[in-house]
């Protein structure tokens, strides 16, 4: 009987380790229905020209509600989002339909109080370069917004900007009906983020350094919420074919001289790439390029904005601006 016990229990627990499902996060960072890029030019809501160099902010608290709308909280799960960045593992839970997914922008109390000496590097609380704290008892920059505006009206962004949001007051929770399934033990939950909401009625020239858990900072954060910076349904045409695109590309700027494209197609031919300059002069090219990997910009151009042409010589062909800074 005892040995009959200890094989049931075995099987259960076999049971339930097979019913875990490997949970991803995808967020599409995006400015107002174009997909983001660092460096690359847009026009903010109030009509002035912009561009960032560094958008990065915490989750915690996190929570799925799935399947009939239970509750698995993520206990001691953080993220580390960087806007060049779509690709976030959660960990495995016991979960196949998801409902909602549910977090704070920014850092619990608990954690913002420790400091980062309590955690080592990959942890997203481990000391970060560039710096993601204040240190102690200040804590955690729980949303920083680095870039540049367009301050005499003429068309190119030439005044810095910088919102490094910190203190538990900023701590804002946030909600999102998500719909995802389990297919084959995983599961990817797809979210937008409209960076451009973020910074919806703050006037970027006048406000100018705001390292603090002040009334700027604070407006911004409530911004998560007010004007609905995360959302997993899309907004207008341009979003719906932003997120179905089976193609994806993004730039990332650790050498501003000199980027790197990322790229990741869902052809299996060999991609040809194409480099211009906005008079669509060629500056660069390259082919027999692998459908995935990362292009590396390794020829000294001048300081300006080009776009980089992906194809495979048939119908598929994407196209990402991007800019040099000598």
């Amino acid at each position: 009987m005892k040995k009959t016990k200890i094989f049931i229990a075995t099987l259960m627990l076999i049971g339930s380790i097979q019913a875990q499902t490997d949970v991803s996060l995808n967020i599409t960072h995006e400015f107002q229905g174009e997909a983001f890029s660092y460096g690359q030019t847009y026009i903010n809501t109030d009509g002035k020209a912009v561009k960032f160099s560094r958008v990065q902010y915490y989750l915690s608290g996190m929570s799925f509600t799935h399947d009939g709308g239970q509750t698995t909280p993520l206990t001691d799960e953080y993220v580390l989002a960087s806007a060049h960045i779509s690709n976030y593992n959660l960990g495995s839970y016991n979960l196949t339909n998801l409902e909602a997914f549910n977090f704070n922008l920014g850092v619990d109390a608990a954690a913002n109080g420790t400091g980062t000496s309590n955690y080592s590097a990959p942890h997203p609380l481990a000391a970060q370069s560039p710096s993601m704290d204040w240190g102690w008892p200040s804590g955690y920059f729980f949303l920083v917004i680095d870039g540049m505006v367009d301050s005499n009206n003429d068309g190119t962004p030439n005044k810095y900007f910088q919102f490094h949001c910190l203190g538990n007051h900023l701590l804002r929770a946030v909600s999102v009906n998500v719909t995802a399934t389990e297919n084959g033990g995983s599961m990817e939950i797809q979210m937008f983020a409209n960076i451009a909401d973020w910074i919806q009625n703050i006037n970027l020239i006048s406000n100018g350094i705001q390292h603090n858990g002040g009334a700027i900072n604070s407006e911004i954060c409530d911004n998560t919420n007010d004007h609905t910076v995360f959302s997993a349904y899309t907004a207008s045409v341009g979003q719906a074919e932003f997120l179905n695109s089976p193609n994806h590309l993004f730039v990332d700027y650790t050498i501003a001289y000199a980027p790197t494209i990322y790229y990741s197609f869902y052809s299996n031919e060999k991609l040809n790439v194409i480099i211009t300059d906005l008079n669509g002069k060629i500056v660069l090219l390259r082919d027999n390029l692998p459908s995935e990997g990362n292009f590396f910009i390794n020829k000294e151009l001048p300081d300006g904005i080009y776009i980089a042409t992906f194809t495979d010589g048939k119908s598929t062909k994407e196209s990402i601006k991007f800019t040099v800074q000598n």
